[in-house]
């Protein structure tokens, strides 16, 4: 299949993800109020940075050493394998290390509790991220898709614990982590049943794979971090209520990831299969602007109607976030660029590059949200979310126009034979639609 086609069932499959995750926001947001939804949010966002923490970046070395490196499939198998296991037992050791911490964070009574949930949803999140890299690498695109389908799908259904106990959140969280467990589990056993691997541990390689991946999970980690922080500033600064809200603002950002989050893994993995400077600069600075300019023009719809989502869908409890959640998706439509050019520097062993401009952004993170989240709250995180990603989008931007000798107005701005390409695939759709009809 071409790129066009992995693309578009990707993407077919993060839009489904993304409306089934944005209802979960709304029924949480409206079951659980404020202050349950912020408590709800920082779990879940703890169990995601944690997992972002652990996975030493196996997940973009498993595609890089089945393509443009191979290594045998079966040692990278098992070094993700043994990788997890000896994360899982790391894990187990540190977090009752921190049980106080993370209670008093989630105004939890009893620590241990919400210590062996953060433990298997953590552990769950890792698995899903390295089980991932290896499909990729295998090129299983649709189990790819199935899998943020499934997961998003079993995400939604759990939300039947908000409605039936909306006054336990132990038992909230609960069902939502063994939902997340059990589609894993299954997305597992179809990758084996699939690859058909054996016990292989390697060494060697599991180093070469730790070693490559670790530019790139410092990227991610600093990335996430540059996207979570300001929930856990306003839970500190403010309390768990103000960073429930954040979070229903937050939600207005995730339809502008959507298109990055579909194209930017099979970009990757199509890159890494082909050595040319000229032609993947050529393919990256294409995606990136038909992406950045279809999303421009969303926006001109997007921004008007925020206000009446924010009240028929969520309720009267978050009236008055309108301009952050405004602040936060202008946030999300920059962060377009870093997103997809990330990718064309890790598919050429680059990651120097956006390393840089993650470390950057983080330190304007930090520096503008203790500056403006006293002053401001919500609109205070807001400005410093859209100012530190516009300050990575720029020295990424700045570095891949040099490396590659590209133009802004190539990489940014939609060009005549985009347009007739278009028009090309949309003519050939309705002419094999017609054939087959």
């Amino acid at each position: 299949m071409s790129f066009i086609k992995h693309a578009s069932n990707n993407t077919f499959a993060q839009g489904f993800s993304a409306v089934f995750l944005l209802l979960v926001g709304v029924i949480t947001a409206r079951v659980l109020g404020p202050d349950g939804r912020g408590v709800y949010a920082l779990f879940f966002t703890t169990a995601g940075l944690l997992s972002q923490l652990l996975y030493l970046g196996l997940t973009q070395a498993s595609v890089y050493f089945q393509n443009r490196e191979p290594r045998p499939y079966n040692q990278i198998f098992t070094n993700c394998m043994v990788f997890l296991l000896a994360q899982a037992v790391l894990l187990a050791v540190a977090l009752p290390l921190l049980r106080h911490q993370f209670g008093d964070l989630l105004s939890h009574d009893e620590p241990a509790v919400i210590m062996i949930l953060l433990w298997v949803s953590t552990l769950t999140l890792l698995a899903e991220l390295l089980f991932m890299g290896l499909a990729l690498g295998k090129h299983y695109y649709g189990l790819y898709s199935l899998d943020l389908l499934c997961m998003s799908g079993g995400i939604l259904i759990s939300t039947v614990g908000a409605v039936m106990f909306p006054d336990n959140l132990d038992m909230v969280i609960a069902i939502r982590v063994a939902v997340m467990l059990l589609v894993m589990a299954a997305f597992y056993f179809k990758l084996v049943k699939s690859s058909a691997p054996s016990i292989d541990y390697s060494f060697s390689v599991l180093k070469e794979q730790i070693r490559f991946g670790f530019k790139n999970y410092s990227i991610n980690l600093i990335n996430n971090l540059n996207f979570r922080i300001y929930i856990y500033f306003l839970a500190a600064l403010t309390g768990n209520a103000a960073a429930g809200l954040f979070s229903v603002a937050m939600l207005f950002c995730e339809p502008l990831r959507l298109m990055p989050n579909s194209l930017g893994p099979i970009l990757f993995a199509h890159l890494s299969k082909d050595d040319s400077l000229e032609s993947n600069a050529m393919m990256t600075a294409r995606v990136c602007r038909m992406i950045f300019c279809a999303s421009a023009l969303g926006m001109l719809v997007y921004i008007p109607v925020i206000p009446y989502l924010l009240r028929f869908v969520f309720g009267d409890q978050y009236d008055g976030i309108e301009l952050a959640s405004v602040f936060v998706a202008l946030g999300g439509l920059l962060g377009i660029t870093f997103q997809i050019l990330s990718r064309f520097f890790t598919s050429r062993h680059l990651q120097r590059y956006t390393l840089l401009a993650s470390i950057v952004a983080f330190f304007v993170a930090i520096a503008l949200s203790l500056w403006l989240i006293p002053a401001y709250g919500l609109m205070g995180a807001a400005i410093a979310f859209s100012g530190s990603t516009l300050v990575s989008t720029s020295i990424t931007l700045c570095f891949f126009l040099r490396i590659t000798k590209l133009s802004m107005l190539e990489t940014l701005f939609i060009q005549r034979v985009d347009c007739s390409d278009v028009v090309d695939l949309l003519s050939a759709v309705i002419a094999k639609r017609g054939n087959k009809s």
